[in-house]
């Protein structure tokens, strides 16, 4: 069906370009070729027998913009593709109608995308234990297909693979199989029923669509998928993902607790149908005779769940029944109560069950676990700017600051969710502050806050000085500065560049030293000099920018 709608776009586009275009069937196939880097073909035009042979892959196609010699061959009534050969490529014997027997060799890995789709008369396939993926469409519109036997080292069946396969009876999937993609069986309206091994942990969406014979979808042993009565459902969600409509049920009563009903359609035994509270969408489609519906809960509550269109045609013609022992209130109980942790990044809850009707109300919230990671980016003698990770479920975060050792603390801001920075103003100088973050998800009862993070000690730079006097002497200077009272001591950087390349420093330990001489310099040689504090927190020194430079002559 996807590649029938496909085909038309493509030709009323080129249609648009080209009046008259007609798709004819493919140029008579030569004898021999090349459909590989590594790969040759040899065709028996007298026995229509197609051998594909030598190593490695085969090539990709598209039936329109580079089409396969092969494609919409009427002369190809087998094909052998031999050892060696990997893969099987996109497109390559699309069309093929009159391909009838298959044999695909033991090297082959991966089944392209509409490799053999549209091969009509094909009625038999055998996958080899060899083949790991098949990808899309591979086999759709194959109408004559009745057996297919896949192989025991299949991963992956994608997107419609065997969708529209109306003559297939039965297929056994094998232990090892973790994908089935979107509408894989669609149309198979022969399928009469399909066990899904325990190493499936994805079914697609409309798998088994259109599936008008099936009457039961079993799971083995599977923690994703369970089934109750022939009727598929997903374990994380509850989600009803697979209706056998060809089930002679007419009434049919859904489960308590599940919450979405993907697909029932073309249900023509279906009479009644029982909807649980837990109910949150649901899509039913042209059940003719579906009579009543039944929803266990108000009509307030049952206009709430999300509907396809379609089912409000049927709604017109059905009658709806609400029915719920809770007019006076509901009555819930601790007993059905249902605890969500809360992880680093949500936040927790209790959801209480009225024992009556089934509706569910969250009684509290719990506060995410979570703490964020917080540094400083930059700072200044009066400013210090802080920076954390962002946590995309937060809806705010709160910062704040101490100068009290971490006893007393101020809420400095709130901020928005998506703000991961924040600069800290009018500071002291020479200081050590202290931070911390948190952030917090919004709820009907309030903020619920994270941890506070791990504590920042962090201090502004120190405020700095100048030099007051500076003297040349032979082969040395003495410089004379400003005391800075809050720094641990002072640093003079000289050299004979202004720019103060290839320059020099002394470092001086004491707070109370204000005056330094520098010797074993150049005689009768220009000095450029400047000085900064720094202040000493743990192991590290934090510096005040530099003075403006001075000049000094030796002598």
């Amino acid at each position: 069906m996807k590649k029938a709608l496909s085909i038309f776009l493509a030709i009323v586009i080129l249609c648009s370009s080209f009046a008259g275009l007609q798709i004819t069937a493919a140029a008579e196939l030569p004898a021999s070729g090349k459909c590989g880097e590594n790969v040759t073909y040899t065709f028996d035009a007298s026995t229509g027998e197609l051998t594909i042979s030598g190593t490695g892959r085969m090539n990709d196609y598209s039936y329109y913009s580079n089409p396969s010699p092969f494609s919409n061959q009427p002369s190809i009534k087998s094909i052998i593709i031999e050892d060696g050969v990997t893969n099987i490529g996109n497109d390559a014997f699309y069309k093929c109608e009159n391909l009838i027997d298959l044999k695909i060799g033991n090297d082959i890995a991966f089944i392209g995308s509409d490799a053999f789709g549209s091969c009509i008369s094909l009625e038999k396939v055998k996958i080899p234990d060899c083949v790991k993926i098949i990808y899309d469409y591979a086999f759709e519109d194959c109408q004559s297909i009745h057996e297919i036997i896949v192989g025991n080292g299949l991963k992956k069946l994608d997107s419609g693979v065997f969708e529209n396969c109306k003559s297939l009876k039965d297929i056994s999937l094998p232990v090892g199989l973790t994908i089935i993609g979107d509408y894989c069986f669609e149309g198979c309206n022969s399928l009469n029923s399909i066990t899904i091994p325990s190493s499936v942990n994805k079914i697609g969406f409309l798998v088994f669509n259109k599936c008008s014979s099936l009457t039961g979808v079993s799971v083995s042993n599977n923690d994703y998928y369970y089934s109750i009565d022939g009727v598929l459902f997903r374990t994380n969600d509850h989600s009803l993902i697979c209706y056998p409509c060809s089930k002679q049920e007419p009434n049919y009563i859904v489960p308590a607790g599940t919450t979405h009903i993907f697909k029932i359609e073309n249900c023509p035994y279906l009479k009644s149908i029982t909807l649980p509270i837990s109910l949150e969408s649901l899509y039913i489609s042209k059940c003719v005779n579906l009579s009543d519906i039944y929803f266990v809960g108000s009509e307030k509550a049952y206009n709430g769940i999300d509907k396809n269109d379609d089912y409000y045609d049927i709604s017109l013609l059905a009658n709806i029944h609400y029915y719920c022992y809770c007019q006076t209130g509901h009555s819930y109980t601790t007993k059905t109560a249902i605890i969500t942790k809360p992880t680093a990044t949500t936040i927790g809850y209790t959801v209480y069950t009225c024992e009556y009707c089934g509706e569910n109300i969250v009684g509290t919230y719990t506060s995410p676990t979570g703490k964020l990671t917080l540094k400083c980016k930059a700072r200044t003698k009066q400013a210090q700017t802080v920076i954390w990770n962002n946590v995309g479920t937060a809806s705010g975060y709160q910062v704040q600051i101490s100068t009290k050792d971490g006893k007393k603390w101020s809420t400095y801001a709130t901020l928005k969710a998506g703000v991961t920075s924040y600069t800290f103003k009018n500071l002291a100088a020479g200081n050590n502050y202290k931070f911390r973050v948190r952030f917090f998800i919004k709820t009907t009862e309030g903020n619920k806050f994270s941890p506070w993070s791990a504590t920042l000690n962090s201090p502004t730079l120190p405020a700095g000085t100048s030099i007051s006097k500076i003297a040349g002497a032979k082969k040395a200077f003495t410089a004379q500065w400003k005391k800075q009272a809050n720094a641990t001591g002072y640093q003079i950087e000289y050299s004979t560049k202004a720019n103060f390349s290839g320059s020099k420093k002394v470092t001086l330990k004491s707070v109370k030293t204000l005056k330094t001489t520098v010797k074993k310099l150049s005689a009768k040689k220009v000095y450029y000099v400047r000085i900064r504090t720094y202040k000493t927190i743990g192991k590290t020194n934090y510096f005040s920018t530099w003075s403006s430079a001075v000049k000094v002559k030796t002598k």
